[in-house]
């Protein structure tokens, strides 16, 4: 379905996400015709155009390391806006967005009434600590959390459970491996160095 949304796709902007979206295009036709393998160079040009950071080069000269996350995320963007929509929503939101029900419970005071909100985001997160083993227990972990809030009925920061539900899932799952962290006892942050086993 991604597929066929590129090959509908027709250039009518000059927009600089509408050059990103083109390459991806250009990737996944040039995919077809070859088993060989192929150096996305047209996609990496217009990834950079869009957004400079990903030009930086290091003290060697070459490209300096980016964040495959943010990476990622200018990748979709561009693909949401420039591809055409089905209706109401976006291609990307109709084939990639997770549903998201989130219920939050004050721990401190059990009379206050429970929140409860949805929220469609474009991919869940794995929450990887230095136990995670698996992909499933990160994505668990991720959807059972506490966070700190200020209470209306206590009228200060409290303690509450936050359990959010999957209420639909996309045809294409994206989920972001969250390996950094901050220390707070160095103020930088940390990389979890753990292999995480998924399907």
């Amino acid at each position: 379905q991604l597929r066929e949304a590129l090959t509908e796709h027709r250039s009518g902007t000059s927009a600089a996400d509408a050059g990103l979206t083109q390459s991806v295009q250009r990737l996944f036709y040039d995919m077809t015709q070859t088993v060989e393998p192929i150096a996305p160079f047209l996609l990496l040009n217009n990834l950079r155009r869009l957004a400079p950071q990903f030009a930086e080069q290091d003290r060697s000269g070459g490209f300096a390391q980016q964040d495959a996350d943010e990476a990622w995320t200018q990748l979709i963007s561009a693909l949401r806006t420039t591809l055409a929509s089905d209706g109401s929503r976006s291609r990307i939101d109709q084939l990639m967005s997770i549903g998201l029900q989130k219920t939050l419970t004050n721990t401190e005071n059990e009379s206050e009434s429970p929140s409860t909100s949805s929220e469609s985001v474009l991919k869940l997160e794995c929450n990887i600590s230095g136990t995670t083993n698996f992909l499933a227990s990160g994505i668990l972990d991720n959807l059972d959390q506490q966070i700190e809030k200020t209470s209306p009925s206590l009228g200060r920061v409290a303690i509450y459970k936050q359990k959010t539900r999957i209420s639909r899932l996309p045809t294409y799952l994206a989920i972001h491996m969250v390996r950094f962290y901050w220390r707070r006892d160095i103020q930088k942050k940390a990389k979890i160095m753990r292999k995480v086993k998924f399907p």
